[in-house]
């Protein structure tokens, strides 16, 4: 039956829709909504610690295997595991946001850094020809097949702002032996790119073969996408080097809790040959087996960095770490666990000089926080720096999230701007102020990744006049 209500209805929203898409008012907006979600530069993940990696390695290789980019490895040159880092990234593409964009960002916000840094300082540290003969590259390079000019050029605009605020941050920015320079690869392109070797300075005399190396042009940082692209998203029909049929999954290392069943990277690549050979209704009974001879003797990465107390900022007798630590005589320690009552059944005993916090992962964990562990915590942090040579640990199970939010609380009350104890009532803290906090503890600890719901309640906290 004609109903020519529905019938006006699908031509108004046709005239509508054509109407918004040529209007240069809904474009503009449209593209500054996405300019939002997509760039920016985080100085809670600057990762300023791999500068001194690649200083030192000659660049590395960072290999996303999940599409979405979520988990990133880094190589060197000459193929060796050595960091774990996260990348943040969503679109589903040839190439994952997280290294046609982020990175390059990353790259350009620290080379703009430097060269302001050394503009800055440049007139009493070199002279004016040195000056004149000194290039420092800091262009932003991304992949032209996959990010447009136009949104190359607005991601430029916003560099210098983004390398103002790493200056400004409390951050220590590593001086990079050269610019770093994004290079991207993925199963695409057919050929990869022209990296140069680096150039040795020639030797004093014949007998000297250990001349040091002459400054590359700039550090290859390589963007490697490892994940075939499928136009359609996928799955798609394969088979395997030893012919066995599967479902192709683009990004398939992707949200691995979901469908890794307990099944570490580890074990994968430490017995590949036996999965990759073992028949689908097998494999099940397979990866138990895995599981159990491995146990739990599997070591995350970063867990030996995060491992070790580290005293924030150096010489305040403030430290942080994990529960397992050493931890220094005579100190204050302040342990924290998310773990219930049957991971942890046997938790230490409380006591003047051990405080122990169990704070659940709910809305009452983090009323608890505010309400109850910082101005304990704070409380008992102030009466022992009232003594000679104090020293207050603050440790939790892994050392990256709740005891990162307590260190900024207890930082802000005990410290000054310049890390010296207060000669008196810490004022009313800004978000500012806890960000400078927060950016001591990254700077000594690049593993730490407190919550948003943690920073949120230390916020709550320091900000509300009911603290004083």
């Amino acid at each position: 039956m004609f109903d020519p209500f529905s019938e006006l209805k699908s031509s108004y929203q046709a005239v509508r829709k054509n109407s918004a898409a040529n209007d240069v008012y809904n474009r503009l907006h449209s593209i500054a909504k996405d300019i939002e979600f997509q760039w920016g530069f985080s100085l809670r993940r600057a990762n300023l610690h791999l500068i001194d990696f690649a200083n030192k390695n000659g660049g590395f290789i960072i290999v996303d295997s999940t599409r979405r980019g979520k988990v990133c490895y880094i190589f060197t040159p000459g193929g060796d595991s050595c960091n774990l880092i996260r990348w943040p990234a969503k679109s589903m593409q040839r190439m994952p946001d997280a290294l046609s964009k982020t990175i390059p960002i990353w790259c350009a916000v620290i080379n703009r850094a430097i060269a302001k840094r050394r503009s800055s300082t440049a007139n009493h540290l070199l002279s004016v020809n040195e000056l004149e003969q000194t290039e420092w590259d800091t262009n932003l390079y991304c992949p032209p097949n996959i990010v447009s000019p136009t949104e190359k050029s607005q991601i430029e605009a916003k560099i210098d702002g983004w390398a103002d605020q790493l200056l400004a941050s409390s951050l220590t920015l590593p001086e990079p032996i050269a610019p770093l320079r994004p290079f991207f690869i993925h199963p695409a392109i057919s050929h990869p790119p022209s990296l140069p070797l680096q150039q040795r300075r020639p030797a004093s005399s014949s007998s000297d073969t250990s001349a040091p190396s002459s400054p590359p042009p700039f550090i290859p940082i390589v963007c490697l996408s490892a994940s075939t692209f499928i136009e359609h998203g996928g799955p798609e029909p394969m088979r395997s080097r030893t012919g066995f049929g599967f479902e192709y999954i683009q990004g398939s290392g992707d949200d691995e809790d979901l469908w890794a069943q307990g099944l570490k990277p580890q074990m994968f690549h430490q017995n590949q040959e036996l999965l990759l050979s073992t028949l689908q209704q097998d494999f099940a009974g397979v990866v138990d087996r895995l599981k159990a001879s491995a146990g739990d003797t599997a070591t995350p990465l970063n867990s030996t960095q995060l491992a070790t107390l580290t005293e924030v900022p150096e010489g305040s007798g403030l430290f942080l770490g994990v529960a397992n630590s050493t931890l220094p005589t005579g100190s204050l320690t302040m342990q924290l666990t998310r773990k219930t009552q049957e991971e942890l059944p046997d938790p230490p005993i409380a006591s003047a000089n051990h405080l122990f916090f169990r704070i659940p992962r709910s809305k009452k964990g983090e009323i608890q926080l505010v309400t109850s562990v910082l101005p304990t915590c704070t409380e008992a942090a102030t009466k022992t720096f009232a003594s000679n040579a104090p020293r207050i640990c603050v440790v939790d199970d892994d050392g990256k999230d709740v005891s990162v939010g307590v260190m900024i609380a207890l930082s802000w009350i005990l410290l000054d701007d310049d890390g010296h104890v207060r000669r008196g009532p810490a004022p009313t803290a800004t978000k500012t102020d806890t960000r400078a906090r927060l950016q001591w503890i990254l700077d000594k600890r690049p593993g730490a990744n407190p919550s948003r719901s943690t920073l949120q309640r230390v916020n709550e906290f320091l900000m509300s006049p009911r603290r004083a």
